[in-house]
């Protein structure tokens, strides 16, 4: 949850010789959100094939 109490809504005035402005105003920021996660398909770690290069089945066969 964000902004409960609505902390956010502003206002201010401004005096300029004979002129009196007051504003206010604010905008809709509490907010209530819900994340959902989930791994589809198999739950099983696959570790990555090892694979054997030209030069260690070259090795082999002159040992």
């Amino acid at each position: 949850m964000s902004d409960v109490f609505f902390f956010s809504p502003w206002r201010g005035e401004t005096r300029y010789t004979d002129v009196f402005i007051q504003g206010s105003g604010g905008w809709e920021s509490r907010q209530l959100r819900i994340n959902l996660s989930y791994n589809f398909g198999r739950n099983t770690n696959n570790r990555p094939r090892t694979r054997e290069t030209g030069i260690e089945s070259e090795i082999e066969r002159i040992d």
